[in-house]
């Protein structure tokens, strides 16, 4: 630093000595170009950086720093370059170590070829050739500050005070999104497996109705119900539900369904009661045996309670597709999921001008690219929605699917609990991925006596937002064929055409967004005796307390539909009707609760109905609480309803009740004088009960979890304090769930976003079939105790709680001093705790003043060692009655 001083001192007295004599204004280029502002007069850059072609410039090595703005990265550097004492020389030229800019610039290098590096840096990405870097004898591997601005639009200068190159990254202060997003994939190889029971009898539920008219003339009652089953058997779940028509009268009862159905990933098998692959041409419904074997693709998962659907199990879960498109070369393409900033893939365009994604799923997926001009993420991206509405049809190339199904259909009999069975029905299906977005399939099934051909095909082309399927069939191979078709085109997320037609008739839907606040529907159903079209605009705006919904729709009957919804804070208007009845709702929330009504709430309710040439009509003005508090599935914990009405039947109370505080049980009450169809007093008792009855008896709280585990299963988590150390749950063992958000990882996510419900006995998680890795977090760990396995391999099946225990025992510490026989500490030893029956042997290293930790023993007999030899005290036992933490003195005795 104190060279360029030295060499600047007779430039700056010069300058100051004629500043002093000679008016500033005739030779102001002075003040600009030297004095007063050493900011500006002092830095080179490449654009006027003097070049004398005549007089080669001879570069000498150079110590120069290296900064990033005004922020000094490297101190001193060599490089090689040249200077007179006021600017740079051939600044453009300057060898700088091309190691030095990977540092200062943050680059990372992925050498795709001799000829070719791709460079990513905080806010680029760009390919250069390096075998256009300059190999340099002094400094090796060198590149110039043209270089730097061309390859990386960097731009760069000399400060001749600082004496340091400066870059000037244009993506300085920029929040990077390089990052590309990869799912850590979940593996379960070589972990202990816990397996779910070969067969469970998991949970019973049933919801029974009591209702009746006292008022009217046969004075009517009524009690029925549904009661409902679920289990596991050889690695399928079985459900079976019954109808009761009369709840004290079991001659009356039928079985509604009974179904055992295996889920894997390369083959189904159902047993029982299910919907066919074909269209039902018979009545009642099937019962047999279905078989669906897949080759490359496995289902969609089942969730949310589904039942068995030969439509979704013939789904792929993942659809791959490619996705294309163009820009100009070093163009930066981001793929981007959904609407977020999760980079999913991304690439640079090379001189062909086409960039391409492969393999990209796009089931239930939303993307964008975002292409950044010359690889910099300062430029303001072009961004362009990626729309796909696939055919749920379709396959992926290669991959096929075989449907077998034999069985007959059943007629219901009253006073019969299973029914008659009669007509037979049989069937097969095959459907293969021809290409890329083309899917063809073949069949024949014999249903209700007639035997019947199958032929379909699945199309939806890369880049034309239009898909459609065409199924033909026929009543035997000489007849005519039967086509069943469905169009759909889908431009943009703003508008949506759909077509279908079969022998029946042909059907329209059109959904069309016309603004932010603007929607245009349509609905047309044609065939030969009642054509029938309809038209309707709805409009919407929100605010921060206020929003407004209206839908209008007109037919060619001159039927009218309207819908009015307006929320003004607390205040909620909601408005329906038709030309047969209008139905309108008033309310107000007294608790100030702008969302969900919950809390007190004053409601006003107004009904219209036009039925046999008669105009009905009911008021009621009501009360209604409705707790914050809720169920699993999301209902309100307490919800109560009481209000007096007039209508043209009459006048009187109303008043209702909800709960789900009892656990297991969901309890609905209605009771009123009157309604606007009738002037007898009614009442309706709802009573849902659920047990789990796998391992004991207890309450399943949310319906939701009860209705999920007839297609899919769950886990039942019990971390234990293993007190004994045996691993295994007795009696006198606590399970402990204070903290199991914290201390469960359920395939690399937290356990709370599977929404567990946790209780006193355990963490109940429903989930679909599955083998799911269960990792333990030491952030949940309990003070004192720690797991004796921390990750578990742990198979699912439907309709039953694999039960996942977890022992903790208790850890205990040593700590103590290490003396020798004259009482002084000795530094640097290693003392060893070596268990006497096998096993992991912990130690430690004494400090300089003899201290050392002997931490997470278990109970035991332990040998004790330091550097090989044998201390005093040898040995220490521990049992269930040592305290966690105690003190342990050694000596050394020659």
């Amino acid at each position: 630093m104190l060279r360029k001083y030295i060499r600047l001192f007779p430039i700056i007295v010069v300058v100051h000595f004629f500043g002093l004599i000679i008016p500033p204004v005739r030779f102001s280029f002075l003040n600009v170009g030297i004095c007063p502002s050493f900011a500006q007069e002092d830095k080179t850059s490449i654009d006027d950086a003097p070049l004398d072609n005549s007089e080669p410039v001879e570069f000498d090595l150079l110590p120069i720093g290296i900064n990033v703005e005004k922020r000094n990265i490297l101190p001193s550097t060599l490089v090689k370059g040249a200077e007179d004492g006021t600017q740079a020389l051939n600044f453009s030229f300057w060898l700088i170590p091309w190691e030095d800019i990977v540092e200062v610039l943050q680059l990372k290098i992925e050498e795709q070829s001799e000829e070719s590096w791709q460079i990513t840096a905080p806010g680029l990405v760009t390919e250069i050739n390096p075998n256009e870097l300059t190999r340099d004898e002094d400094l090796g591997l060198a590149i110039t500050p043209q270089q730097i601005e061309t390859w990386f639009k960097v731009p760069t200068e000399f400060n001749l005070l600082e004496y340091a190159i400066v870059l000037k990254p244009p993506w300085l202060g920029l929040r990077s999104n390089l990052r590309q997003y990869q799912e850590i994939p979940v593996v379960t190889d070589g972990l202990p497996l816990v397996s779910p029971p070969i067969f469970s009898f998991t949970a019973i539920g049933n919801e029974a109705t009591f209702s009746g008219s006292p008022d009217s003339e046969n004075n009517l009652y009524d009690d029925r119900g549904n009661l409902t089953a679920i289990g596991s058997f050889l690695g399928g779940g079985w459900f079976i539900s019954t109808n009761q028509d009369d709840l004290y009268n079991s001659t009356q009862w039928n079985i509604q369904e009974a179904q055992w159905w295996y889920q894997g990933d390369r083959a189904d098998y159902i047993v029982g009661s299910q919907p066919t692959f074909w269209r039902g041409e018979g009545g009642g419904n099937f019962w047999g045996l279905t078989t669906i074997q897949r080759w490359g693709f496995t289902p969609e998962k089942t969730r949310f309670g589904g039942f068995f659907s030969p439509q979704q199990r013939l789904q792929a879960n993942d659809l791959p597709r490619t996705i294309t498109g163009e820009a100009p070369p070093g163009t930066l393409v981001q793929l981007i999921q959904g609407f977020g900033a999760r980079v999913v893939a991304q690439t640079l365009v090379n001189e062909s001008g086409i960039y391409v994604f492969e393999n990209i799923p796009i089931r239930q997926q939303s993307y964008q690219v975002k292409l950044y001009a010359d690889g910099l993420l300062s430029n303001e991206p072009i961004i362009e929605n990626i729309n796909f509405s696939d055919i749920p049809e379709l396959l992926p190339k290669g991959a096929s699917v075989l449907t077998l199904t034999a069985g007959a259909r059943r007629e219901t009999i009253e006073d019969n609990l299973f029914g008659e069975f009669n007509t037979i029905g049989a069937g097969m299906a095959y459907r293969y991925g021809l290409l890329e977005g083309i899917t063809l399939g073949v069949g024949f099934y014999n249903d209700n006596e007639s035997f019947r051909s199958l032929g379909e095909i699945f199309y939806q082309p890369n880049g034309i937002p239009l898909r459609f399927s065409v199924s033909a069939l026929t009543g035997d191979f000489d007849s005519p064929w039967e086509l069943i078709s469905r169009l759909y085109y889908n431009p943009s997320p703003n508008f949506y055409l759909s077509v279908d037609a079969d022998r029946f008739g042909q059907r329209m839907n059109l959904n069309w967004r016309l603004s932010r606040n603007l929607n245009f529907t349509a609905t047309g159903n044609y065939d030969d005796d009642n054509p029938y079209i309809s038209a309707g605009l709805g409009l919407f705006f929100s605010g921060i307390n206020s929003s407004t919904n209206i839908r209008g729709e007109i037919g060619t009957n001159d039927e009218l539909n309207w819908y009015l919804s307006q929320r003004w804070g607390s205040f909620y208007l909601n408005h329906r009707g038709d030309s047969d009845r209008t139905d309108t709702e008033i309310s107000y929330n007294l608790s100030g609760k702008s969302y969900f009504g919950d809390g007190h709430s004053l409601i006003l309710d107004y009904e219209t109905q036009n039925n046999n040439n008669r105009s009905d009509y009911i008021g009621l003005l009501r009360w209604r609480y409705r707790s914050e508090d809720r169920l699993n599935g999301g209902l309100p914990l307490w919800e109560y309803d009481l209000g007096y009405g007039v209508g043209s039947r009459g006048s009187g109370f109303y008043t209702s009740f909800s709960t789900g505080f009892i656990p297991g049980l969901t309890l609905r009450l209605r009771y009123q004088d009157f309604s606007i169809s009738s002037s007898n007093r009614q009442f309706i008792i709802d009573i849902f009960p659920r047990f789990n009855v796998q391992n004991g008896v207890r309450t399943i709280t949310s319906e939701r979890d009860f209705d999920n585990l007839r297609s899919q299963g769950g886990l039942w988590i019990k971390p234990f304090y293993d007190k004994n150390g045996n691993e295994i749950f007795d009696d006198s063992d606590e399970i402990f769930t204070e903290d199991a958000n914290l201390l469960l990882i359920l395939n690399n996510r937290p356990i709370r976003s599977s929404l567990p419900e946790i209780q006193p006995d355990g963490v109940f998680v429903v989930v679909p079939p599955d083998t799911y890795r269960l990792d333990l977090d030491e952030a949940g760990y309990p003070f004192d105790w720690t797991p004796t396995i921390t990750a578990l391999a742990v198979k699912v099946v439907a309709g039953s709680y694999t039960e996942v225990y977890i022992p903790f025992v208790l850890s205990y510490t040593f700590a103590g001093t290490l003396t020798d026989e004259d009482n002084k500490p000795i530094g640097g030893a290693r003392v060893e705790a070596i268990p006497e029956n096998g096993g992991k042997t912990i130690s430690s290293i004494t400090n300089g003043a003899g201290v050392f930790f002997l931490e997470n023993l278990k109970q035991g007999q332990y040998n004790l060692r330091v550097n090989g030899e044998i201390p005093t005290p040898s040995e220490v036992i521990i049992d269930d009655q040592s305290e966690p933490f105690q003190e342990l003195n050694l000596k050394i005795i020659n």
